[in-house]
């Protein structure tokens, strides 16, 4: 099909499952998906739908276990990192410190799975920390981040904070 433009455009076939839109999501994300044919093509207003409803499912605990989350919030793509921004729009932790907000946090699920996976899902909490509480992390040129290793005492590392320009 030919655009105004010249550039060519492709139509999506009408009645494709989501298991074929997007393959490399699981079982639980295609149901979040509800079958809708217009699921996930990349980048569009369907992707951020389907985020906003398997987050709601997640946090509601429908149909999901404490332990299933970690792995929804922990996957690295993109789809994924909607999930997880969506999950996190419904902590308020303004006025909290960040222990009091690492708490109300981690009551709602069980952080498991994969060192890497455990630190997405803690780098996706520290950017909602900081949207609710930008004073507390704006005057320092450091974030305190808290790492929780099976077997070990909490530790406190020293990260240098990305300049907002």
């Amino acid at each position: 099909m030919q655009c105004s433009s010249g550039v060519r455009s492709w139509e999506r076939p009408v009645n494709r499952p989501p298991e074929l839109l997007y393959p490399q999501a699981d079982v639980a994300e295609r149901l979040a998906l509800g079958g809708s044919d217009e699921a996930l093509a990349n980048g569009t207003k369907a992707d951020l739908q389907a985020a906003k409803r398997l987050a709601k499912r997640l946090y509601n605990l429908d149909g999901f276990r404490k332990s299933d989350v970690a792995r929804h919030l922990g996957k690295n793509n993109e789809f994924s990192q909607m999930v997880a921004e969506e999950y996190l729009s419904n902590f308020n932790f303004t006025g909290l410190t960040i222990d009091q907000a690492l708490r109300t946090f981690l009551r709602q699920f069980a952080l498991m799975g994969e060192t890497q996976e455990r630190e997405r899902v803690l780098a996706h909490f520290s950017r909602r920390y900081r949207q609710c509480n930008p004073e507390k992390c704006g005057e320092e040129n450091v974030l305190q981040s808290v790492h929780l290793q099976p077997g070990r005492s909490q530790r406190w590392k020293r990260l240098p904070q990305r300049s907002a320009k």
